[in-house]
């Protein structure tokens, strides 16, 4: 998504990292980031939900 979003909306920046070989590693650093931050917001709405997997496993659909 992040190479659509460059190649659509920032074009320049898109070819220079095409250019100089560092579009992969751009893309890798961007998934990590959206990783951790999924992960963060998961864990910050399992704790204020409360959200337990007693709960999970007693009422699936709360």
């Amino acid at each position: 998504m992040h190479r659509a979003f460059l190649a659509e909306v920032h074009p320049g920046l898109y070819e220079r990292l095409i250019l100089n070989g560092s579009l992969y590693r751009q893309l890798a650093d961007a998934n990590e980031k959206a990783e951790a931050m999924m992960k963060l917001l998961t864990k910050q709405t399992k704790d204020r939900e409360e959200i337990t997997e007693r709960l999970k496993a007693e009422q699936p659909m709360a």
